[in-house]
């Protein structure tokens, strides 16, 4: 039932912010467009990524609850004194709701996100796509490097990924060259991608050599958890964009959640143990949302892992940080 008066988070229909349900042929250009893939087939972890994109778009709806219900319309952040008028029902915002996804079927899903991300990008609409495992971002890249190549065969594109892991392996014993610790690599692979264009940010977990010699061998750039608490997340995003953007005409955004310390952040398949601090992410992803992004996923929610629905919550934050100059 439609209603004027202001609607309760548990009521509803739970789309992202409540932004309207829309198909991909109704975008306009400048839009920003929300998709899930609820996909956790090809994980090395715990299960439960499937549930991500339902479990964001039920916490956004605890956002939105306050906006709803404002009556003053701007928001003050105490902290910068920014103060923003924030309305993701202005017309900018959509929810075209999840992707089709195979389970038994990793190469048929891949092209159904490529596809689907292609068509927004396409429209010249904003993707903002909530997994899923961190597969996702491979065939996620496709598609949009994809649109972006065919208004510009000779486009760079530059990548940024907030993980507590790589994702370099160039094949998993059990799981071969597809899955959630193989979407870096893959992406690395592709033409219009430069190594030296690749940044990770966060990196905390046990990894293996191999992939941090990949990094220094290949002209990427990675930069620990370490780096972030001796020289404060705002440094490291400001030399990591110099690095990621060098010579390019846009770039893509990843973020794991596992690269949040699981003591903030449970819900996701590999636990992380000296992870970022939700403010350090979130002050990063502020200072992305105003440079030339142009795409966006994030990945390996797990809200079944996590009773507190935190994860999933800081999941919404993150998202509605990054999308709110947007709108």
């Amino acid at each position: 039932m439609q209603s004027e008066q202001p609607m309760l988070q548990f009521a509803g229909i739970p789309t992202f912010m409540r932004a309207p349900i829309m198909p991909v042929d109704q975008l306009s250009p400048g839009m920003t467009a929300v998709m899930g893939v609820p996909t956790d087939y090809t994980r090395t972890g715990r299960a439960g990524a499937r549930y991500g994109p339902r479990g964001i778009r039920e916490a956004s709806l605890h956002i939105w609850k306050y906006a709803d219900s404002s009556v003053s319309g701007p928001a003050l952040d105490p902290v910068t004194g920014n103060v923003t008028h924030y309305n993701p029902q202005t017309g900018r915002l959509a929810d075209l709701g999840d992707i089709p996804i195979y389970p038994t079927d990793v190469v048929k899903t891949g092209e159904s996100i490529r596809l689907a991300v292609k068509d927004v990008v396409k429209r010249d609409a904003f993707p903002v796509i909530l997994g899923g495992d961190h597969f996702i971002s491979y065939p996620a890249f496709q598609g949009f490097s994809d649109a972006v190549v065919a208004r510009n065969p000779k486009a760079k594109i530059g990548y940024i990924q907030f993980d507590a892991h790589l994702d370099l392996w160039d094949s998993n014993p059990i799981m071969g060259k597809l899955n959630n610790a193989t979407n870096a690599r893959r992406v690395s692979e592709l033409p219009m991608v430069d190594p030296s264009n690749m940044v990770w940010i966060g990196t905390g977990h046990s990894i293996r050599e191999e992939q941090w010699n990949w990094i220094r061998d290949n002209g990427a750039h990675g930069y620990s958890i370490a780096d972030v608490e001796r020289r404060g997340m705002r440094d490291v995003v400001e030399e990591a964009w110099e690095h990621a953007s060098k010579g390019c005409d846009t770039v893509y955004l990843t973020v794991d959640i596992d690269c949040v310390d699981s003591a903030w952040a449970p819900g996701t398949g590999t636990p992380n143990f000296h992870g970022i601090r939700p403010p350090d992410l979130l002050e990063a992803v502020e200072m992305l949302a105003t440079r030339n992004i142009g795409a966006f996923d994030i990945a390996e929610v797990a809200p079944n892992l996590d009773p507190t629905e935190i994860t999933q919550w800081l999941a919404a934050t993150v998202v509605q940080k990054f999308i709110r100059p947007r709108l």
